[in-house]
């Protein structure tokens, strides 16, 4: 069997190949997030006084103090390592914080907004139920009750009085 060349296959694969390299060029301009891995330091050590904290801190000659974690058999051993803050590093550490704060403070704006819109729209209900009349059924007052037509019957008939 033979190609048949025409027009709605060349226009078919123009598209095609401008819609891959369309596809190709977003997938080389997306970020490529490596995933992050933070290992928290334990508060108290077997043997030890000494306190580790879990963020670092900045110390007052330009660097930053980082607990370095490096493991010796079975034991883990802590030691203190100061990095400059000029260190691609220790840049890349302290933008990473704080876009991590900007983003939490954003996502703490938007629950507070989202829970003062609870709040007043809970408000309004309350006004609105208390401004609208309460509904009475008045059918239940004008309702005649069923009266039998030969009346109740007399226990004392039926069943005799007590006179034993």
């Amino acid at each position: 069997m033979k190609r048949v060349e025409c027009q709605e296959d060349d226009d078919f694969m123009a598209a095609f190949d401008k819609m891959l390299e369309d596809t190709s060029k977003a997938r080389n301009n997306e970020s490529i997030k490596v995933p992050q891995f933070d290992v928290p330091v334990p508060v108290n050590l077997k043997g030890s006084k000494k306190k580790f904290e879990l963020n670092p801190e900045p110390v007052k000659d330009n660097t930053i103090k980082f607990t370095l974690i490096t493991r010796r058999g079975n034991k883990q051993q802590f030691s203190d390592l100061n990095v400059p803050v000029t260190a691609e590093f220790a840049t890349k550490f302290k933008e990473r914080e704080e876009a991590e704060r900007v983003e939490k403070e954003r996502m703490k704006q938007v629950v507070l907004d989202i829970h003062e819109r609870q709040e007043e729209e809970d408000y309004q209900e309350m006004l609105a139920s208390l401004n609208r009349p309460m509904l009475v059924n008045n059918n239940r007052e004008r309702r005649v009750r069923y009266q039998h037509p030969k009346g109740a019957p007399d226990a004392d008939e039926i069943f005799g009085s007590k006179k034993r």
